[in-house]
C-alpha cells in the first residue's frame, strides 16, 4: 500500500500506462503482485512506470476523486 494525497489521480494515470492499481479511500494505492505469476521484471517495470507518473506529474491530468469504476 502506498499513501498519497493524490492517490485517486495517480491510480488513473497508472491505468493509462496499463498498470491496474486498487484505489482505497481516502488516499491509498494498493499494488499487489501475484506471487506465482508476477516476475521480478514486471515488478521492476511497474515501479518504473510509477516513477514516471510521479516525476512527470502525469497524475495532474486527472481529477482527484474516485470514478464510478475505480
Amino acid at each position: 500500500m502506498l499513501e498519497h494525497q493524490e492517490a485517486a489521480r495517480i491510480c488513473k494515470a497508472l491505468k493509462q500506462e496499463a498498470i491496474i492499481p486498487d484505489y482505497r479511500e481516502p488516499n491509498m494505492i494498493r499494488l499487489t503482485p501475484v506471487a506465482l505469476f508476477t516476475s521480478f521484471q514486471e515488478v521492476y517495470e511497474t515501479v518504473q512506470v510509477l516513477k514516471k507518473v510521479m516525476d512527470g506529474n502525469l497524475y495532474e491530468n486527472y481529477e482527484n476523486k474516485r470514478g464510478i469504476i475505480a
